[in-house]
């Protein structure tokens, strides 16, 4: 018994470790079957090595426990990197103020707003889930799209609006470079969106917002949230296509 435990947590940390590498490429370089480096920047970089017992009994984040959290853990270290950078963002541009007189355009303005597919809903012990999704070129396109259904009244006052994004522009013969960018945020629900994000990378999702709106019910779910949250993000993809959809060029 104790043999076939560590051949499956064996097997679950290889899994995961592959993953992570495909997932997130250069940033990733793996010392050994359990030790993994992530250089996030010049200045940041994390060496995760992880226990022979894992992800079966040590657990290194509660809510996961017996499940691997390299994804919630990589996620939640780029989102704090990326809060950072726009911080030192807001503090550039408030000393390079709009002069009196003129008005700045936002720049999620300067185009058409894509079209939102939404998913039929899920409910479970009075919990009620839906996602929806939007191909989107950029994360101001993605954060109008956020907006957007937030203007929907049922929409805004969900429990939970956890997002993730993927942006993706390949190298064209005018001289621009490959460019990637994504994010997610779980709006409350902890360790939602890296899941959803991972999904989508494992899905091969490019240039693709997701939305998964979660209505509380005032039943705990436990780890079902996550497996419904997951479940309808992936239907509301696959039955619109999106995975297609988004390897298109505009």
């Amino acid at each position: 018994m104790r043999e076939k435990m560590e051949e499956e947590d064996r097997q679950a940390r290889l899994d995961e470790l592959m993953a992570v590498e495909s997932i997130y490429g250069d940033l990733v370089r793996l010392e050994s079957e359990r030790q993994v480096t992530v250089k996030f920047s010049e200045r940041v970089e994390i060496a995760f090595e992880l226990p022979v017992d894992y992800p079966s009994k040590f657990a290194t984040y509660v809510e996961n426990i017996g499940a691997p959290v390299l994804f919630a853990w990589i996620a939640a270290v780029l989102e704090h990197l990326e809060h950072m950078k726009d911080a030192e963002e807001d503090e550039e541009a408030e000393s390079n103020e709009t002069p009196e007189g003129e008005v700045a355009v936002p720049e999620w303005l300067n185009f058409a707003l894509p079209e939102i597919v939404s998913s039929d809903t899920v409910t479970d012990r009075k919990s009620v889930f839906q996602a929806h999704a939007a191909r989107i070129y950029s994360k101001e396109e993605a954060m109008a799209v956020l907006d957007k259904l937030k203007e929907n009244t049922k929409i805004s006052r969900a429990t939970h609006n956890i997002y993730a994004w993927i942006v993706r522009r390949p190298a064209d013969t005018a001289g621009k470079p490959d460019y990637k960018a994504h994010d997610c945020d779980d709006d409350g629900e902890t360790g939602a969106a890296s899941k959803v994000l991972g999904m989508m990378f494992t899905m091969g999702a490019e240039n693709l917002i997701v939305v998964v709106s979660r209505w509380y019910g005032g039943i705990h779910l436990g780890p079902d949230r996550f497996r419904h949250i997951n479940n309808i993000a992936r239907s509301v993809i696959v039955e619109n296509a999106l995975v297609e959809k988004t390897k298109e060029r505009r």
